[in-house]
């Protein structure tokens, strides 16, 4: 009997495994999700509707968005901020904070007791111009004589953004995670309202 249960179970695992593989990873009836998230993605980016491909790939963790950084004083989306006149601008105020001397309170918000603290003075909106001047480093002779050059950088309107999608992981001792791209398409920063 024993050798019967065990055959019987050997052969139900066997079945199994033969109608999992020949049915994908997502199952026999509903394919696989990541197929499923990916054509939504390309869907909603020929579409233009950005807010809906921002929400399915943070709710994704095999999809993920590149080429939308821009700078307002530091690295920032693009669909986060907006175009103010000849700048650029974020969409949410942030905190603005000034460095206040206390003197010898006890009341030190930062940890450091040198006397001087982080006030909150109000909320702002970050803003950077689309044009700006800033300096290049150009050397000669293998590093040995170099010089600063100003240069005049102009901050792109659309950005070409990209969806990429996880493929595998590669590396033993320094792993690192291989993306390919899965849709580009072009977005222009809007006008702040």
């Amino acid at each position: 009997m024993s050798l019967f249960r065990n055959i019987t179970i050997l052969i139900t695992m066997i079945l199994i495994m033969n109608v999992e593989a020949a049915s994908g990873i997502g199952g026999l009836a509903g394919g696989s999700s990541t197929g499923k998230i990916s054509e939504q993605i390309e869907n909603a980016m020929l579409d233009g509707n950005w807010g809906l491909v921002r929400e399915v790939v943070s709710g994704s963790n095999e999809h993920r968005i590149a080429g939308d950084t821009v700078f307002i004083g530091r690295p920032a989306s693009a669909f986060d901020t907006c175009i103010d006149g000849d700048e650029l601008r974020s969409k949410k105020k942030y905190p603005v904070y000034k460095n206040v001397y206390v003197g010898s309170v006890k009341d030190y918000k930062d940890g450091v007791r040198d006397g001087w603290t982080n006030k909150l003075v109000g909320h702002d909106f970050r803003r950077y111009p689309l044009n700006y001047k800033s300096k290049k480093t150009v050397c000669a002779n293998n590093g040995k004589r170099c010089r600063e050059i100003p240069v005049t950088i102009r901050q792109e309107t659309q950005r070409e953004i990209t969806v990429k999608e996880y493929v595998r992981t590669v590396g033993r001792n320094n792993p690192r995670d291989i993306y390919q791209d899965l849709n580009t398409e072009l977005y222009e920063i809007e006008a702040c309202h």
